[in-house]
């Protein structure tokens, strides 16, 4: 059986209830967070050891966050859908002195949490953000001694109050031509948004009106957003711009480098074999799909990029290649 003790235990839910924000906690028996997405981990254990979950007031969260001293992150990952994130973080986790944590869905509902469940603020949420974060980076093993975080593409937005709590942490953001971002998302040939999509709060507005948008047009001004968002908390000092057609040699040099960690020679070698495999679903090689991405876009979507996002992937791309890194 697990231990009492809470710091053995990872949180992965926060709810709100009527009394207040719950936790809920899983134990992960010392598992690596090895899967494309931190969830999959989660839910792959769950499967395995069934009575391994409790829950708790989020006030037991805080006050584990004040008990002891946590190291910060040793970087952040922001991306803007489609662009190799998950690439990247699967390369990093290869390695077994990394805790790489890809997307935790606990992370998404302290940034955004739904709107009428809760009165918190802007301090209680810098709090429970940084509680969640330095659970979640608790070392499990001991040849771990670096921490990543890989956020959701909507975490962007949320750039300054993340600064706030870890104002130190550098980060970066993946992005790509954006005619092969739409056409991921306009895979399938709906003419209506996928039910429930508009009300996710990918995209500021009413979700009623952004509903009756056609998809092309939605998920342009999604892209336009993240984007957007991208360059106005930049920083020189704390962020670096990476182009999924810099990818994987980018995150295996100047990733490294700006994030200020060192690997030997053999630990390349081991991301590199991550690197050529697909990152969702790693028994698969990888494949690039980069022509026909930009081929399959139809021709109105090619028209609200031009419109809606061209500008800022220009101004992106001119800050990453003045950048030093």
């Amino acid at each position: 059986m697990p231990p009492d003790d809470i710091t053995e235990w990872t949180p992965i839910s926060l709810r709100w209830e009527s009394s207040g924000p719950v936790v809920d906690w899983r134990w992960v028996n010392g598992r690596r967070f090895l899967e494309p997405f931190f969830d999959q981990t989660i839910h792959k254990h769950e499967e395995e050891v069934r009575w391994a979950n409790r829950t708790t007031a989020a006030e037991t969260l805080l006050a584990r966050s004040g008990a002891a001293p946590a190291r910060p992150p040793n970087g952040f990952i922001f991306h803007a859908s489609y662009c190799g994130s998950t690439l990247v973080a699967q390369m990093l986790a290869r390695l077994p002195q990394n805790i790489v944590l890809s997307e935790p869905e606990i992370l998404n509902q302290v940034l955004h949490p739904e709107l009428g469940t809760c009165s918190l603020t802007e301090a209680d949420q810098a709090n429970l953000f940084r509680a969640v974060v330095e659970a979640l980076g608790r070392p499990r093993h001991a040849a771990e001694q670096q921490y990543f975080v890989k956020f959701s593409s909507r975490a962007i937005s949320k750039v300054p109050l993340i600064r706030r709590v870890f104002p130190d942490v550098p980060w970066i953001f993946l992005y790509r031509e954006p005619l092969e971002i739409i056409r991921a998302y306009l895979r399938f040939p709906f003419d209506r948004l996928p039910p429930g999509i508009a009300e996710r709060g990918l995209i500021e507005g009413d979700p009623a009106e952004l509903a009756e948008l056609r998809p092309e047009e939605f998920w342009a001004r999604m892209v336009a957003a993240r984007f957007s968002s991208a360059l106005a908390f930049y920083h020189a000092d704390k962020a670096l711009l990476m182009n999924y057609s810099q990818l994987p040699e980018a995150a295996c040099g100047p990733m490294l480098k700006f994030f200020a960690t060192v690997f030997a020679p053999e630990d390349l070698e081991h991301m590199g074999i991550a690197a050529r495999r697909d990152a969702k679903r790693p028994a698969q090689e990888f494949r690039h799909d980069r022509d026909q991405s930009r081929r399959a876009v139809p021709a109105a979507a090619h028209a609200l990029v031009d419109q809606l996002v061209r500008p800022y992937y220009d101004r992106l791309e001119s800050i990453r290649r003045s950048s030093r890194y």
